[in-house]
């Protein structure tokens, strides 16, 4: 789940930047949101998964994640949602990636 909704603006930036009228930083956000959040939101998802267990830790992630991509359903609405859906899902990502295999 976390690998679908994270780079797959990327083979369509070029329809984005002509529909929606965006500017391509703002596309590249979409994936780099992933890398520029994981650093931060690892200390709190391994804090949950260490004091909390295994399973509520990825329960709050998929569910951070599953927020995110509800979110990102609202595209007809406004360009934001997507971004803001976007930032969810990779706020969750954290969770379910510290989990022990």
């Amino acid at each position: 789940m976390s690998g679908l909704s994270w780079i797959c603006f990327a083979p369509i930036f070029d329809l984005l930047q002509e529909v929606y009228g965006l500017k391509l930083l703002t596309i590249n956000y979409m994936s780099m949101s992933y890398c520029l959040l994981f650093l931060p939101m690892n200390f709190p998802s391994t804090y949950v998964l260490d004091k909390y267990g295994l399973r509520v830790g990825v329960v709050v992630g998929f569910f951070i994640q599953a927020l995110g991509m509800w979110c990102r359903c609202l595209v007809n609405k406004s360009f934001w949602f997507v971004v803001m859906g976007q930032t969810l899902t990779a706020i969750g990502q954290p969770f379910t990636y510290n989990a022990p295999a």
